[in-house]
């Protein structure tokens, strides 16, 4: 069992001067048997006495003691405010001797004491010590074990409860300072001037002590005032008081009750035993603990004054509580009764209840309460208590749903009430149905439902009903009627149904129902996407690809996109959009690169912006072979060199491998490949009669050429000029330039090279005449280029 609370509060705290006690080292108790621990605490009296009380600390030093006994001695620390040196304290020791367990002193205690009495039996009652002959158990030992763990839980027990018991048990001593004894010399300057320290110890010397100490100062402040009982109150029964208090387990340990019946005069104790409060160490929080006192009166009609006095575990007793003044009281009478019948009507509840005609003269007459629900809270309704010879009553004003009890009061103060019946007047008219305010559906598809309530006061609460169809039959969701004017609900959301329709109807206490509410209409989330698109053919041609739609079937897509990516490169790139509401179901991509494959999709989006896609279908543009044209073709005569230089541009592509140069002379006709220009620049050594040149400048590039076969002779440089055939090579950002002015005086030249006017000489000016074309790896090539004439 739990030890009590005063039991623990002898535990005290160590000191570290003046302490003649050994300080515990494991490796010098192996050099003992055994261990003793004793925890010791003391208090000052009065001016001459100090009391001591002691504990062993477990069972084994419990045994202990009770076979050698306790050994009790006294230091002074200080007097008259001086500490004392090593020699002095060590002078001033005063020893009180070996006290024994006194069998005696129990035995004349226990007459009158049941607190001894336990003691006694603790200490020599029968046991367990000899085991069986058979030999030791397990449960022998188990029992054994329990019963001494009983034992001494309940010998300190009694000991702390009363101080003489505890010194018949050799627990407890009375420390009277008397300055004419052997240590007088330390005790000078009277007694409040003094410091002490107690010790206690196991009389046996061949046990590792691990001493009781307590230091104490002899001061007047030291004294300490024990609190009076507070909270005295009482329950009166019948011939009996059930009186209670609060403990103050900190300061007391047992009580005394004391009785007066002569108006306070004189007071005797009441209790044969101290009376005990068990600390079970089990609290309910915010209530607090109480001690108990039940006892037994004369009569019901006298007047009795209870006081109680507190008794601390040093044997003090402390001031008495205030006194609490009582009377007994007679028990509740025992009957049965309860509402027999109710008849109802459109306008009133009449009731009908039952009561024992013998007990008639006990009680006040009746009152007939009404409330709301079973339980209440309930209302008196009836301005006075009806006679008590009354059985029945009619209720003209009743509310829609009535809850009835029929109460009375004896002539003792007791209150009695019967169960509550239900009372409801006739009602054919179902109530106003409710108003709904709002209606909404979460993504998870959780619909939340509020409502008005209904105006009809006897409304009790409502059920829900739902339909796919706004005029459609409504079926109802609410196994039970709802109280409150909110409502949820789970739905399924994989429907392609956007719309759910929800009513409300009102119920009143009779099951009569209103019409329905005009339904709400809530929406599903989409988390359907809609029907894809169908791109139902693609065909490429030399200046696109063709494509015709089938739009989506989904009644809630908002827009179309149709998309294009490169074949094998990612992101999507919106080629045109277009809304529902205007669709296109025919497109033509003509921007794409003739030579590389794309993938297209169509993509329906709903109001709720998912989307789907048609199916991916990959084509690309028919290639013809053509390129881009070479632009700003121009040639002229380069001067002091004596050469023909000839200039384009063109966009970059990487298939580009080169160009080819075509040149005539005099003759446009004779047109005949003269040159390649390799891109990029490369100069084949077995024909070192021309270069070129190559430069960049942003997407385009800039090639030029040098003709050096032309061996001009003394003929004055003329004007040169481009020309480009109208229906070949001509772009907008081509101009034809004008003609210039012929400032040529005619010369001799001779040409090297000159194909077919090789070895010739002419005085005469000479036309040269060049054309270009790109030639790409994959054999396709631009327009030709040209002509451009350049005259000698």
């Amino acid at each position: 069992m739990q030890i009590k609370k005063q039991i623990l509060a002898l535990l005290c705290t160590a000191m570290s001067l003046y302490l003649p006690a050994q300080t515990y080292n494991p490796a010098s108790q192996a050099a003992y048997e055994d261990t003793a621990s004793i925890v010791l605490r003391a208090i000052v009296i009065s001016d001459t006495e100090t009391r001591l009380r002691w504990a062993p600390a477990d069972y084994a030093t419990w045994k202990m003691g009770n076979e050698h006994g306790y050994r009790v001695s006294r230091f002074t620390l200080e007097t008259g405010g001086t500490p004392l040196n090593h020699e002095q304290y060590i002078q001033s020791q005063v020893d009180f001797g070996v006290f024994q367990v006194n069998s005696s002193s129990l035995e004349a205690l226990s007459q009158t004491n049941e607190t001894a009495g336990l003691a006694a039996g603790c200490l020599f009652g029968d046991s367990l010590d000899i085991l069986p002959a058979g030999g030791a158990t397990l449960s022998n030992v188990y029992s054994k074990s329990k019963e001494a763990g009983t034992r001494f839980g309940w010998s300190l027990f009694a000991a702390d409860q009363d101080f003489d018991v505890a010194t018949a048990m050799a627990l407890g001593y009375k420390d009277v300072i008397n300055p004419q004894s052997g240590a007088a010399a330390y005790t000078t300057g009277g007694f409040y001037s003094n410091k002490f320290v107690y010790f206690v110890t196991i009389h046996r010397d061949d046990v590792f002590q691990n001493k009781g100490f307590f230091e104490i100062s002899a001061q007047k402040d030291a004294v300490v005032a024990l609190p009076k009982p507070e909270n005295l109150s009482y329950i009166p029964q019948d011939k009996g008081v059930l009186l209670q208090w609060s403990p103050a387990v900190s300061d007391y340990t047992s009580f005394d009750i004391e009785r007066s019946e002569d108006s306070g005069a004189s007071f005797k104790k009441v209790n044969k035993s101290p009376v005990l409060f068990l600390n079970t160490g089990v609290s309910t929080p915010g209530v607090p603990d109480q001690a108990s006192f039940r006892d037994s009166l004369a009569d019901n009609t006298s007047t009795y004054i209870y006081r109680v006095i507190g008794r601390s575990p040093f044997g003090e007793q402390g001031p008495v509580s205030d006194t609490l003044h009582v009377k007994g009281q007679p028990s509740r009478l025992a009957f049965q009764w309860h509402i027999d019948q109710v008849t109802e009507t459109e306008q009133s509840v009449g009731i009908v209840w039952t009561f024992p005609t013998q007990l008639e003269g006990n009680m006040d007459g009746f009152e007939v309460w009404r409330g709301k629900d079973t339980e209440g809270p309930f209302v008196k309704i009836n301005a006075e208590f009806l006679d008590k010879s009354t059985r029945s009553y009619v209720d003209n004003n009743p509310l829609p749903s009535n809850y009835y009890v029929i109460k009375t009061n004896d002539t003792n103060g007791y209150k009695y009430q019967t169960f509550s019946r239900l009372g409801q007047p006739k009602d054919n008219t179902p109530p106003a149905p409710p108003a709904i305010v709002q209606g909404s559906c979460t993504r998870s598809g959780m619909v939340s439902l509020t409502w008005r309530k209904s105006s009809s006061s006897d409304a009790m609460g409502y059920r829900v009903f739902f339909s796919n169809v706004q005029s459609g039959d409504y079926q109802q969701i609410t196994s039970v009627w709802v109280k409150d004017t909110f409502f949820t609900h789970q739905i399924s959301l994989e429907t392609l149904t956007e719309e759910i329709y929800f009513g409300v109807k009102a119920i009143d206490h009779r099951e009569n129902q209103s019409e329905m509410s005009a339904p709400v209409t809530v929406l599903r989330p989409d988390i359907v996407p809609p029907s894809p698109p169908i791109i139902t053919s693609h065909k490429a041609t030399l200046t696109g690809i063709e494509f015709n739609f089938e739009l989506s079937s989904s009644h809630d897509v908002v827009e179309y996109r149709f998309e294009r990516k490169q074949s094998g490169i990612p992101g999507w790139v919106q080629m045109t959009s277009f809304l529902a509401t205007a669709p296109q179901k025919y497109y033509v991509d003509n921007t794409g690169n003739k030579r590389k494959w794309y993938e297209y999709r169509l993509l329906a989006i709903d109001d709720a912006a998912l989307q789907s896609s048609s199916e991916i279908v990959k084509i690309k543009k028919i290639d013809d072979g053509l390129r881009a044209p070479i632009q700003n073709f121009a040639g002229q005569q380069a001067g002091a060199e004596k050469v023909i230089q000839l200039s384009w541009n063109y966009t970059k592509d990487p298939d580009l491998i080169g160009f080819e140069v075509y040149r005539a002379i005099q003759d446009s006709n004779k047109q005949r490949s003269y040159a390649f220009v390799p891109f990029p620049k490369t100069v084949p050594s077995a024909n070192p009669g021309y270069s070129h040149a190559v430069s960049t400048s942003g997407n385009a590039m800039h090639v030029e050429f040098a003709d050096y076969d032309v061996d001009l002779k003394n003929i004055p440089q003329i004007n040169t000029f481009q020309y480009f055939p109208v229906t070949d090579v001509l772009t907008a950002n081509q101009a034809i330039p004008p003609t210039p002015v012929n400032t040529a005086n005619g010369g001799t030249y001779t040409i090297s090279n000159p194909n077919n006017l090789a070895g010739q000489a002419t005085i005469s000016s000479v036309r040269f005449y060049y054309w270009v074309v790109a030639r790409y790896a994959d054999g396709a090539s631009s327009l030709i280029a040209g002509a451009v004439k350049v005259q000698i």
